[in-house]
């Protein structure tokens, strides 16, 4: 596990091999120093289960999908549609779409530019609501 603590960044090998620069903030970057220390395996993977083996990612569904129905979230919510609505909230403040790009680690601009038409399209219904000659 390569892991490199920046100012509010953390480095990551994601999917197909691919390095991310992660932005993480203060309190979540203490939780993983904490955890790596307490840690007793070598594992490569940040996440792993009781026997070191990293987490796949039915068993990541299956625990967001317990610990929602624990605090009373019923909607089917998934790590695909959390990821999709946090490229969302990036762009609707303002990020810049080749950021956005890096941080989801997309090869190609235009799949990123997938969540542009969502935040342009919910633009465009703010407008026509609150315009007075839309």
């Amino acid at each position: 596990m390569i892991l490199i603590f920046f100012s509010g960044i953390i480095k990551v090998m994601g999917k197909g091999s691919k390095q991310r620069l992660v932005p993480v903030g203060n309190a979540a970057l203490d939780i993983i120093r904490r955890y790596l220390k307490m840690r007793k395996d070598f594992s490569e993977a940040l996440f792993v289960d009781y026997h070191f083996q990293r987490l796949s990612s039915r068993w990541i569904q299956k625990m967001l999908r317990k610990y929602l129905l624990k605090v009373g979230i019923a909607k089917k919510i998934t790590p695909h549609s959390l990821r999709h609505t946090f490229a969302t909230h990036l762009l609707d403040a303002g990020c810049d779409i080749r950021s956005v790009q890096e941080m989801l680690g997309h090869k190609n601009l235009s799949t990123t530019q997938i969540y542009t038409h969502i935040t342009t399209t919910k633009m465009k219904k703010i407008y026509d609501k609150v315009h007075p000659r839309a």
